[in-house]
């Protein structure tokens, strides 16, 4: 146990891009709500955070549960815009999405 603490404080400092893959990640849920931009957000974090997997693992650093974080976050963010354009689509062709405003033609 006293080997696995000395490891992590000899990695030293996180890898910025876990920081920044979770910091996307988390953006993503707000970004959602810009016409949305939570998607490009969701596919940075994914992005980002498979990138700072590999560089944590050849340069020891450290920030892996960030890392993961933003994986999973950004793959949430992706599978949930594909469901959303896709219920989006489904519910444009089936035609019973209309808008009534108010009482038209009286």
């Amino acid at each position: 146990m006293a080997e696995d603490f000395s490891r992590m404080t000899a990695a030293g400092q996180n890898n910025s891009l876990a920081i920044v893959s979770m910091i996307c990640g988390i953006a993503q849920f707000v970004l959602w709500f810009f016409f949305g931009l939570g998607f490009f957000s969701a596919i940075a974090a994914l992005v980002l955070g498979l990138v700072s997997l590999r560089q944590i693992r050849q340069r020891a650093e450290g920030g892996r549960g960030m890392a993961i974080a933003g994986v999973v976050l950004g793959g949430l963010g992706i599978l949930g815009g594909i469901l959303l354009i896709a219920l989006l689509i489904a519910v444009g062709r089936s035609g019973s999405f209309h808008y009534h405003i108010g009482n038209v033609g009286n």
